[in-house]
């Protein structure tokens, strides 16, 4: 018999635990790869991956997001979910606007991430 699903405001509690402890770690330089950190919470893994991935890639642009900070992974060009980040198109007082491919839908579009 499946377990059932905790409401939503208990998923998303545990995910910004979870976040917030994996955050921690790379701070002190103990992080597991985040594959491995996510297979860990197989209830949350998707959620829990797209985040980690999105911090990651929020990370390497670095923190005045110029497009010579900007360094893709091993594994490839950097992803915000359903898109492929190419460059900084831009910066602004509301935030960075990317430019970037949505992947399902290939074609190119302007991604804007705003400050935390």
């Amino acid at each position: 018999m499946n377990k059932p699903l905790p409401p939503p405001e208990e998923r998303a509690a545990e995910l910004d635990r979870l976040v917030e402890a994996y955050l921690h770690q790379c701070e002190s330089n103990t992080a597991i790869p985040i594959k491995e950190y996510v297979a860990r919470y197989p209830s949350l893994a998707d959620d829990l991956r797209r985040v980690l991935e999105t911090v990651a890639v929020v990370d390497q642009l670095g923190p005045t997001g110029e497009a010579d900070s900007f360094e893709p992974t091993s594994e490839g060009t950097p992803t915000i979910e359903d898109y492929r980040v190419l460059r900084v198109a831009g910066k602004g007082g509301m935030g960075t606007v990317y430019e970037a491919t949505q992947v399902s839908l290939d074609r190119r579009v302007a991604l804007k991430v705003l400050p935390g």
